[in-house]
Formats: C-alpha cells, sequence, structure tokens
C-alpha cells in the first residue's frame, strides 16, 4: 500500500464531522447546543477541535495512564498516522516529570500550546494513579442526614 501524505488542514476536513472516537453529547435546550467530545490518542482535552486532535495534526502530544504507569507519548517524526507514538514514562518524581513535560513540548519548540493542557492532564492521571495505589483516598459520598448507617 501506498502512504499519501496529506495536510493537517486536509485531515482535519475529512475527519471533523466523523470519526469513530466521536461522542457527541447533545445540550437540553438550544442555548446550550451540542458538545462533540473525542477520545483519540494524543487528543489532551477530549475536545473535538483541530487544536487538541491527535489524528489531524503531525505534532500531538498525550499523557496517560497505562496499568499502574503514568507515559507522555509524542508522535515520532516521519511514522504513519495511528500507530505513531513514543511513549516516554513519567514515574521518577512529580517535579522531574514536571519538567520533562515541559523539555518535550516547550523546550524542543515541539509544541508550545499544549503546555498547559498536558501539565493538567499529568497532575489528573498522578491523583488517579495515588488513589488506585490506596495512597490517597478518594472522595468520600455525601449521605442524607436522616440516613443512620
Amino acid at each position: 500500500l501506498f502512504s499519501v501524505e496529506m495536510s493537517d488542514a486536509l485531515i482535519w476536513e475529512l475527519t471533523k464531522d466523523n470519526t469513530c472516537f466521536m461522542h457527541k453529547r447533545n445540550g437540553r435546550t438550544s442555548r446550550t447546543g451540542a458538545v462533540r467530545f473525542s477520545r483519540e490518542r494524543g487528543n489532551l482535552m477530549n475536545l473535538s477541535t483541530f487544536k487538541y486532535s491527535g489524528l489531524a495534526n503531525d505534532k500531538a502530544v498525550d499523557v496517560a495512564l497505562d496499568g499502574d504507569k503514568i507515559v507522555m507519548g509524542t508522535r515520532a517524526r516521519g511514522s504513519t498516522r495511528g500507530s505513531a507514538f513514543r511513549d516516554q514514562s513519567l514515574n521518577h518524581g512529580f517535579r522531574r516529570s514536571v519538567a520533562s513535560i515541559k523539555k518535550q513540548t516547550v523546550g524542543n519548540a515541539y509544541r508550545r500550546d499544549l503546555r498547559n493542557a498536558s501539565l493538567a492532564r499529568y497532575n489528573r492521571a498522578k491523583s488517579v494513579s495515588k488513589v488506585r495505589k490506596s495512597v490517597k483516598k478518594g472522595a468520600e459520598v455525601k449521605r442524607c442526614r436522616n440516613v443512620r448507617a
């Protein structure tokens, strides 16, 4: 099979309305409208926009939990779209991991605009992994005053 190179804008125009990763949530009123989410790899905010799309951008960043490890993936150069992420472990302390994320996004001039989103995603993944390891307790469920346990 031959690989055809297309621009990022063309790929976005072809995939923005229908992909297998799209989740559309309808609003309850005309004022709120419908919200589109997308769950592809490389989409830090899970929003269906060109800026955060992991499918349409050549340079995409992904921070995710892989089992009990936190992994940051960046799209490898010269590889096909889809399975093109190079993973890097982020399990060596909070400050060192934050410095590593900043170095990959801002320091290498990779995607400066995704720095805050990737740091927020890392912070959330770190807290979820602590709850899974039972280091930190999850949020307590509020109960009614009249119910006795």
